[in-house]
Formats: structure tokens, C-alpha cells, sequence
């Protein structure tokens, strides 16, 4: 090029204008269009930035609205299947007239649709699965129905774990009493190394903050898991280390006693119970038939 296009060009770019030696990219162009023009090109630009914040801001709330669309539907889904467990269990009280026989399938058809009530339940709410499925546990072994118990108290475990992990107030208490459940469904059902194995890794994870009474009981649970498996070694292990559980059992239920109430009633209960099938275990007949005759008459 000539001496005047070189000057035009030096002209051009000092008014930001674009050169015609070297035509500059759209980026470029951009830039300089706003350096001639500041206030259209702010004006532009937040214009730009409101559109794509608007933008986004109505994906995010029809996100969130889907989300909460999902959580009602699964809450009446929830509903639904309570109301369900409700009837089935107030035509199973009507059955239970005096005089009437127990039908065990209308038994365990209740415990199954108490138990299906709580997995509706799904991760939305932890702790209300976890206590749902404990209550039909605890249903289900009055009854007898000791092999279905025992999936629906792992499930009641892992519902009370999960609330746990998200700070649930009471979900520790839960998880210790579903756990305890857990391993005596096991035992009475004869699923004896599972018993056993569920029984350590369960203590192992007792760190000292736990209620004495939940403590001894599953001392005394998992002493009885592995009592089934005449495992010696490993009882006198555990009793070296945790100290006589007989003792420590026997004025933790007069603790109770003394307390009274029903909660505490039914906590010795439940420690008499584990008491006495740990001196039954030991051949210890006769100290078991007097703390199971002693609790039992009081109750």
C-alpha cells in the first residue's frame, strides 16, 4: 500500500475504526465498537447479563418446582400406603376378638404391608422409614415371624444411618435399638455367623457415648450370637475386656425398677430378656428361670 493508505489506516485506528491493511477479527471489532460507542455498549451488555440471568434464575426455579412436585407425589404414594397399613391393621384387631383364633398369614400380611409402608417411605424421610420399619419388626416378632423381621430391621438400620448421618436429633437412640433388634432377629432365627458378624461390627462401633443399658444389652446379645457357635475364645475375649456383664446387667434392670414408668419397664424387659438368655447360654439354668419369672410377675 501507498503513503495514504498507510495514513487513512493510521487515521482508522486512532478513532478505533477497523484497518484495511489487516482486517481485524469480530472480537476486535466488538472492542472497538465500544470504545466509540461506551453507553450503547454498556447498555447492551446489561441487557445481555439481565436476559441471561433471568434465564437462568427460570430453569432454576422450574427445577426446584419440579423437585417439589416429585417429593408431594412421593409423600402421597407415602400416605397412601399408611392409610393401606392402617385398615389391614384394623381388620386384623377385629379378628382378634375373644375367643377368635390368630390367623399367622393375616399376621405377616400386616407386618409385610407395614414394612412396604415404610421403604415407600424412600430417602425423603430417614428417620420416619426407620421408625416405621422397627415398629413392624417388633410386630412381626410377637408374632413369631422372626425370618421377615430380620431384613426389616436392617432396613430400619439403614433408614436410622442415614438420618444419623444428617444430624437427626434421636437417631443414634434409633439406630442402637434397631441394631439390638437386628441381632436378636438373627439369632433366634438361626442365622448364626451372621449373627455373629453383624454382633462385632456392631460393638465395634460403640464409642462410650452410648445410654449403659443399650451398652450391656449388646454386650449381652452379641455374647449369646456367639454362644449358639460355642465360640469360647471369643466369649472370654469380649468379657475380658467389657467385664462381668452379669453383674453389670443385674443393677442396670434394679436402676430401672427403681425409676419405674413404662419406658423403663420396658427396658428392663428387654435387658431381663438378653439376661436370661445369656445364663440359659452358660448353663446357668436356674439364675435365668428367677430374673425371667422375677421380670415377667412384676410386669
Amino acid at each position: 500500500p501507498d503513503a495514504t493508505a498507510l495514513a487513512d489506516d493510521l487515521d482508522r485506528f486512532l478513532k478505533y475504526q477497523p484497518i484495511m491493511a489487516r482486517p481485524a477479527s469480530a472480537v476486535r471489532r466488538l472492542r472497538k465498537l465500544a470504545r466509540r460507542r461506551p453507553v450503547a455498549a454498556t447498555a447492551i451488555l446489561s441487557t445481555a447479563a439481565i436476559v441471561l440471568i433471568s434465564t437462568y434464575s427460570w430453569f432454576n426455579l422450574e427445577a426446584q418446582r419440579k423437585e417439589l412436585n416429585r417429593n408431594n407425589r412421593a409423600l402421597a404414594r407415602s400416605q397412601v400406603a399408611v392409610d393401606a397399613t392402617l385398615a389391614t391393621a384394623e381388620n386384623l384387631l377385629s379378628s382378634l376378638a375373644p375367643g377368635s383364633a390368630i390367623d399367622r398369614s393375616e399376621t405377616l400380611a400386616l407386618v409385610e404391608a407395614m414394612a412396604s409402608s415404610a421403604r415407600d417411605q424412600g430417602i425423603l424421610r430417614p428417620m420416619a422409614a426407620a421408625r416405621q420399619s422397627l415398629a413392624a419388626g417388633n410386630f412381626g416378632m410377637r408374632f413369631g415371624h422372626t425370618h421377615a423381621a430380620v431384613d426389616i430391621f436392617l432396613h430400619s438400620c439403614n433408614r436410622a444411618s442415614a438420618a444419623r448421618e444428617l444430624g437427626v436429633e434421636g437417631a443414634q437412640d434409633l439406630l442402637l435399638r434397631a441394631r439390638l433388634q437386628h441381632l436378636r432377629a438373627l439369632r433366634l432365627s438361626r442365622f448364626r455367623e451372621e449373627a455373629t458378624r453383624f454382633g462385632d461390627a456392631y460393638l465395634a462401633e460403640l464409642d462410650g457415648t452410648e445410654p449403659l443399658y443399650l451398652r450391656c444389652r449388646f454386650l449381652l446379645e452379641v455374647i449369646n450370637a456367639h454362644s449358639i457357635l460355642q465360640e469360647t475364645s471369643d466369649i472370654e475375649r469380649i468379657e475380658s475386656k467389657h467385664g462381668d456383664v452379669v453383674a453389670m446387667a443385674t443393677g442396670l434392670i434394679a436402676d430401672l425398677r427403681e425409676e419405674g414408668g413404662a419406658a423403663a419397664a420396658h427396658d428392663r424387659l428387654a435387658l431381663s430378656r438378653s439376661l436370661g438368655s445369656y445364663l440359659h447360654h452358660r448353663h446357668r439354668y436356674t439364675e435365668a428361670f428367677d430374673v425371667i419369672e422375677e421380670t415377667f410377675v412384676e410386669l
